[in-house]
């Protein structure tokens, strides 16, 4: 392996209901990983319920509304 990039990678991403990291929660997660390059992606997605309503300038971003939130994302642990 000569390159970083030519070895297995992984992203992480969180969309969330707002910026601050003391405050705010998450209401989704996606983790994707390739063991190498041109390798299959493995995609792995969660939806949260952050039990508080979300912003309507945080659904302005990512599209994830309270309704759909409630219906489809899971309970967050405490």
């Amino acid at each position: 392996m000569a390159h970083w990039y030519e070895g297995p990678l992984a992203a992480f991403d969180t969309e969330t209901t707002g910026v601050d990291v003391e405050r705010d929660r998450i209401v989704s997660a996606a983790v994707v990983v390739q063991d190498a390059p041109g390798g299959r992606l493995r995609a792995t997605r969660w939806l949260v319920n952050p039990g508080v309503p979300v912003p309507a300038a945080a659904t302005a971003v990512h599209g994830l509304t309270d309704g759909h939130l409630q219906r489809f994302g899971r309970w967050r642990r405490r």
